[in-house]
């Protein structure tokens, strides 16, 4: 990953831990944001109603301004979430218009999160491969909203993911286990649209 510092951002510099610290203590689909945000520098609303798996435009400006901006300005002095019309890509020189941008980023590095997501079509059910998974049974929360899965990890990992599922079924029954690391989930098809 590219690992220049981004200059011309004012405001207070924010490390990795810093920005993971704050997106543990948030509610999932928040620490998405805030993850996806810290990665790229910047996001449309678009992106961020399809990172977040939320349904409109304003419900994910209504997360920025109660839980994102919030809980950063209670951690960095001030939020740093903010919406620009029009601003030059640092590393790229790209002119970048209408986008949300997280200010006082240090270097780009990725967050750590839980390990790859594999999704797979088994007739009956879809199945949700998690590796590695460094949490126990006890620390684990597997649900559906709507047509995502929700893996949350709770204790020294923190975070968790929203995983789309296949838009034309009904989604039903889940059961999960964790072996050695691996999580394999299972998501019953109710029936298709």
């Amino acid at each position: 990953m590219l690992k220049e510092t981004i200059t011309g951002l004012q405001g207070p510099r924010a490390d990795a831990e810093d920005i993971l610290g704050v997106a543990r203590a948030l509610p999932l689909q928040a620490a998405d944001l805030l993850t996806y945000l810290w990665e790229r520098g910047h996001a449309t609303v678009d992106e961020l109603v399809e990172v977040t798996g939320l349904s409109s435009h304003m419900e994910v400006i209504v997360l920025l301004k109660k839980e994102v901006n919030p809980a950063l300005e209670k951690t960095q002095g001030k939020p740093l979430v903010e919406f620009i019309s029009s601003r030059q890509e640092p590393v790229t020189g790209e002119t970048v218009r209408n986008s949300w941008w997280l200010s006082g980023r240090g270097p780009i590095e990725e967050l750590p999160r839980p390990g790859s997501i594999d999704v797979f079509d088994e007739g009956s059910h879809a199945r949700v491969v998690i590796e590695p998974v460094s949490v126990t049974g006890d620390e684990l929360n597997v649900g559906l909203e709507g047509d995502r899965l929700v893996v949350s990890f709770s204790g020294g990992n923190g975070g968790g993911r929203n995983i789309p599922l296949p838009p034309e079924f009904s989604w039903g029954d889940v059961s999960y286990s964790l072996n050695n690391g691996v999580l394999d989930i299972n998501v019953g098809k109710a029936r298709p649209h």
